[in-house]
């Protein structure tokens, strides 16, 4: 099964290697954003697009791809960028980006619980619906860990990876 990976610049710089490793495995990159700091990032629309700017360079040169795929931490629409997501998200779009929220999650990320609460937030969180973008994150050891056991709980879903083709999810 193939995933999508929004990477963060300053992680790619500093395990080369991973960033390497899921563009050689098949995997989609997405880039996610810099430095994982939302009061620097939504200061501005250029505190924004300075901070993309370098994750972007970084991923290009150590992985060679280009991405078109994006993810806005913590989601297009946040506490934190609400003054200025509308220009973002037009300015990226003018530039030929294509950025992608969720409709269901882990929530791994807001806490660490255990494996089988992960399958639970995930299950409850797709339970009708058709298309499923779900938010899940590699630097939790919980949620690889648990993978296995969501496929098998997801039986009705196609896993595939997002690309340029893939109608996105969004806010």
């Amino acid at each position: 099964i193939k995933a999508t990976f929004f990477l963060i610049g300053e992680n790619v710089k500093k395990h080369p290697d991973v960033a390497k490793r899921i563009v050689e495995e098949g995997h989609t990159i997405g880039i996610h954003c810099n430095w994982h700091d939302y009061k620097q990032i939504y200061a501005s629309v250029d505190s924004y697009l300075e901070d993309f700017e370098k994750a972007y360079q970084t991923v290009e040169e150590v992985t060679g791809v280009q991405a078109k795929l994006f993810r806005f931490p913590g989601g297009s629409i946040n506490s934190f960028n609400k003054e200025v997501y509308e220009d973002i998200i037009r300015e990226m779009t003018e530039r030929g980006f294509i950025y992608f929220d969720w409709n269901a999650s882990l929530e791994d990320a807001v806490k660490h619980p255990e494996a089988d609460i992960l399958i639970q937030n995930a299950v409850s969180s797709t339970r009708g619906r058709k298309r499923v973008v779900m938010l899940a994150h590699d630097v939790i050891s919980e949620t690889a860990g648990c993978l296995k056991e969501l496929l098998k709980e997801l039986p009705e879903y196609r896993m595939e990876p997002l690309t340029e083709e893939v109608k996105p999810i969004q806010f």
